[in-house]
């Protein structure tokens, strides 16, 4: 029985040490992943950076396009200003000239230069319309392009800052994640290593009555006393009985302890 009873103990003491083991394995695979898993979410984070430098870039560009196209307009509306100034001094030049010319041959053909006159005010004016109506259509192309290139503007920002809150949700989570997973484990480590002192604990205790036993069984007998009798004229049962009973159902309860033990790890 004493031998038995220390080959159980040495039994439960390396389960309890391979159980430790195990635990701390599992802790330090546990971390080695929250430390890839950092990794990748920092891999993750310079994606999104980079990302988010493109995305810069490209409303940089947009807005050096809103700026040309909004010189063009602007450069544009001067030619048109420019143009029509010049219409209307060649035009205020051809009028004159006319005037002149009229006044000359006003004798000789009034109604031809009349004529004539007629014909040159509406040549003119249909110019001058007509290259007004040039520089309004090519005036409203600029504007729309402008508008166009804004709206491509706004809808580069709003997509900027989306891809920003995504980046800072998915780094937040994997955080959170990681934290719990070693928040459990370190719980069952803790767990297991009560449990391993308990049996270690109640493993000792045995081994102590378990010798207390055999010195006692190796001690001088006594003189025999009667046993007490029970109701009915019966003997009562033996105090080692008893022992030999307690011993056995302890080992059971060990045993079935360090199961529990081993599942868990």
């Amino acid at each position: 029985k004493e031998q038995h009873s220390a080959q159980q103990a040495e039994t439960a003491a390396r389960d309890a040490s391979a159980a430790e083991a195990a635990a701390a394995a599992h802790t330090a695979e546990a971390r080695r992943e929250a430390a890839e898993e950092r990794s990748r979410a920092e891999a993750c984070r310079t994606t999104m950076t980079e990302a988010v430098g493109s995305l810069q870039a490209e409303l940089s560009s947009a807005r050096q396009a809103v700026q040309r196209l909004e010189r063009r307009a602007a450069r544009g509306a001067a030619e048109a200003e420019a143009t029509q100034e010049a219409l209307l001094a060649r035009l205020a030049e051809a009028e004159s000239r006319h005037d002149s010319e009229r006044a000359l041959a006003r004798g000789a053909a009034e109604a031809s230069a009349q004529q004539a006159a007629r014909r040159a005010e509406e040549a003119a004016a249909d110019a001058a319309r007509e290259a007004r109506c040039a520089l309004e259509a090519e005036a409203a192309r600029l504007r729309r392009e402008a508008a166009a290139a804004e709206l491509t503007h706004r809808s580069l920002e709003r997509e900027l800052s989306r891809v920003k809150a995504q980046a800072e949700e998915a780094a937040r989570a994997q955080s959170e994640l990681h934290e719990g997973k070693i928040r459990s484990r370190d719980a069952q480590l803790a767990t297991a290593r009560r449990e391993r002192n308990a049996l270690l604990a109640a493993l000792r205790t045995e081994q102590r009555a378990n010798a207390a036993s055999a010195a006692a069984a190796e001690a001088p007998a006594a003189p025999a006393t009667p046993q007490p009798r029970q109701a009915g004229g019966r003997a009562a049962p033996t105090t080692g009985a008893d022992d030999c009973g307690e011993r056995s159902r302890r080992g059971l309860l060990s045993a079935a302890k360090l199961d529990e033990l081993r599942a868990l790890t």
